[in-house]
């Protein structure tokens, strides 16, 4: 409609900056911020404002990792001027860092579920926060903050870009999370530091938030974290038990031969991750590369299936429009 459409036109011009940064400079995602009735304009510039000013808080080389400006390059062809701003989080250096970080391949971004989002896995068993290192919990935080952000861009940069709003979702499998290991202050430190950056960074990114089988310690820091969630986050947080967890999972893929080993079902193909050839770190651009492929095969199957697809009667098109 005329209205809808000048509200649209109001939107990339009132949020967007100058050389935004890539991860925040997409229409849809734009757009998506002003999805809900209990939103306006001055609500939806906040947000970007905090997430602009949340990316340039950090410190370090802003060059974008020249791998990186070659993949980006290459899939929209993007003008010069577009890679201009500083870009810390995607620096050689950051990209890195977050490789040997995260390199025990307990945090990773592996395919899409049913909506064609990004999934990030996390295997907090697989963690141990006892004796970090000075620096250990920034350099922790700071790598989740890198890797989000490649996950975002694999939603800006595919096929379906000007469609996409960003959406991403994440499924941690808590099975062997110990306490022990988790250290309460250090644990709380890390979560809290994480859940503060995806918050001011990515408002309106997680979708779903899937853990399972949770266990004490999901329910503690959960509990924890409750006061600074805001509401319609926390309520997108889903702990799941060990006897409803596979279903569960199969239902976020929509495919119960896409459930991975670790959640009873068959996928084998998380235990090979990429990594770089000489370090063994894991390989955050490579990733990237492997999340747009399966966005535009996601796109592309879909797009056959809305095209074949015969359309809905007029009174069905009508009720479902009024119900948007």
């Amino acid at each position: 409609t005329r209205r809808s459409s000048r509200r649209d036109s109001q939107v990339t011009t009132t949020l967007g900056v100058e050389n935004p940064h890539l991860a925040l400079n997409v229409r849809a995602y734009e757009r998506a911020l002003l999805a809900r009735r209990d939103r306006d304009l001055a609500w939806a510039q906040e947000k970007f404002r905090l997430a602009t000013e949340w990316r340039d808080s950090f410190d370090g080389d802003g060059a974008v990792a020249p791998e990186l400006v070659e993949l980006l390059r290459k899939r929209k062809k993007k003008r010069p001027q577009r890679l201009v701003r500083r870009e810390p989080l995607l620096s050689a250096e950051s990209l890195r860092n977050a490789g040997k970080v995260l390199r025990g391949g307990f945090l990773y971004w592996k395919g899409l579920d049913k909506e064609g989002r990004p999934v990030i896995w996390n295997h907090s068993g697989g963690f141990d926060f006892r004796n970090l290192p000075a620096g250990g919990e920034d350099d922790f935080v700071r790598a989740v903050a890198t890797l989000i952000e490649v996950g975002v861009l694999a939603t800006a940069f595919g096929d379906d870009a000007e469609d996409d709003e960003g959406r991403l979702a994440y499924v941690e499998c808590a099975r062997g999370l110990s306490a022990a290991n988790y250290p309460l202050g250090p644990a709380w430190r890390i979560l809290k530091g994480v859940i503060t950056g995806f918050i001011r960074g990515y408002p309106e990114r997680g979708a779903v938030f899937l853990i399972a089988p949770t266990t004490f310690v999901n329910h503690l820091l959960f509990a924890l974290a409750t006061p600074i969630l805001p509401k319609s986050l926390a309520q997108r947080v889903n702990l799941v038990d060990e006897d409803k967890a596979r279903d569960q999972v199969a239902k976020l893929l929509g495919d119960h031969d896409r459930v991975p080993v670790f959640f009873g079902g068959t996928d084998t193909s998380h235990a090979t991750l990429p990594r770089d050839l000489t370090t063994g770190d894991l390989d955050l651009v490579a990733m990237l590369r492997d999340l747009i492929k399966a966005k535009n095969h996601f796109h592309r199957h879909n797009k056959r299936e809305l095209k074949h697809r015969a359309p809905p009667p007029p009174s069905s098109l009508s009720a479902h429009l009024s119900n948007c």
